[in-house]
């Protein structure tokens, strides 16, 4: 046997057989399927490798997005619903910097020219853009100081409990003029009286007044009621628990008064 031939032989017992040769496609399905659960933990590095380079379009959520700092801001374009769900809105946020390029006197100014009713200072200062509450008050005044330094019809009244524009008081004749009738219908003397003891002895009794009127007011006191005027202000802590009457803001608006410490004292009532 020739030298030569027998180091060919040991050479080929040394050797490892052949292994088989797997698809490189079925090697990346393999590697993905494997690789998928331990990528839904957050914890878990991202696969290294070959298969990592190009994740399978099978499984796009296997992938944990990538985020790049571009000018100053995180963009992530592989970011799922949820990223976007959670995500605040632009737009409200875009409106009130608009707002806010408004001057407030003139916010304010747009807001009570459209309202029907008297907006009370909390509500102004939320529609108004959330400003502080100094800013709204110093805003009202220098608005009513601009209506009276150049004789404007109309003023910025406090009553019911907020503020309305309104025309002048002095005026009144004058608008009567244009013979328009008010919704609102006159109160007979009976009413008027009523009325009074309610406001200034409130919360009363129906039995109260009755007792002040010296006659039966249960009638008088519910017109007055579905007038807007009185409400019922809750139940008195007595047998049968009788219902207690009071103002309401619509009766401090139709007499211009801002609060109940606005109605004439006694002291003023007998002058």
């Amino acid at each position: 046997m020739d030298a030569s031939d027998t180091g060919q032989d040991r050479a080929s017992e040394s050797e490892e057989p052949p292994r088989p040769t797997i698809a490189a496609s079925a090697l990346r399905a393999a590697t993905t399927a494997a690789d998928a659960p331990e990528q839904e933990d957050a914890g878990d590095p991202a696969p290294q490798g070959p298969s990592a380079a190009a994740p399978s379009a099978a499984a796009p959520s296997a992938a944990s997005p990538k985020s790049e700092l571009v000018g100053g801001v995180i963009d992530a374009p592989d970011a799922g619903a949820d990223a976007d769900a959670d995500a605040e809105p632009v737009e409200p946020d875009a409106n009130l910097e608009a707002w806010r390029s408004i001057p407030l006197a003139t916010r304010i100014e747009a807001l009570l020219f459209a309202a029907t009713d008297p907006v009370p200072f909390r509500r102004l200062q939320s529609l108004a853009g959330d400003v502080d509450a100094g800013d709204v008050r110093d805003a009202l005044e220098s608005l009513q100081a601009h209506y009276t330094a150049t004789a404007r019809a109309f003023g910025i009244q406090e009553l019911g409990g907020g503020y309305q524009l309104r025309t002048e008081a002095t005026l009144s004749e004058l608008l009567s003029r244009l013979g328009r009738k008010t919704s609102s219908e006159k109160l007979s003397p009976a009413a008027i009286e009523t009325l009074a003891i309610v406001a200034y002895r409130q919360p009363v009794l129906r039995v109260d007044v009755e007792k002040i009127r010296g006659v039966a007011s249960g009638e008088v006191l519910r017109t007055l009621v579905e007038k807007g005027v009185v409400r019922v202000a809750g139940r008195a802590d007595l047998p049968g628990s009788p219902l207690l009457y009071g103002t309401t803001a619509a009766f401090l608006e139709i007499f211009g008064l801002r609060d109940l410490r606005d109605l004439p004292s006694d002291r003023e009532l007998l002058r």
